[in-house]
């Protein structure tokens, strides 16, 4: 599990240190979700509010994503992903 903490120490920026369905603390999770106000806030996560870049294809907004259990109890990171990709992890289409 990647921590908020870990982050802080290892001085590395935020792509350097998490990958795409890491697992993080909820530490973590709230940091992004209050930092700005949400691109996108569902009951299963949210996309932080200003894009991380942009796609070179349709120059669409790529948001970081952010993913919470049903349970509340674990919090994930999602990657890049633009508003129309940002679905519930229980859909069939979602992919990380």
């Amino acid at each position: 599990m990647k921590t908020q903490k870990q982050w802080q120490e290892s001085g590395l920026n935020f792509e350097k240190f998490i990958a795409p369905g890491d697992e993080i603390d909820s530490d973590l999770f709230w940091y992004f979700l209050e930092v700005l106000p949400p691109r996108k806030q569902m009951s299963y996560g949210f996309l932080v509010g200003e894009p991380a870049r942009h796609d070179p294809k349709t120059g669409e907004g790529m948001f970081d994503s952010f993913y919470e259990s049903p349970d509340g109890k674990r919090f994930y990171y999602g990657g890049h992903k633009t508003a129309k990709q940002f679905i519930d992890p229980n859909d069939p289409k979602w992919t990380l």
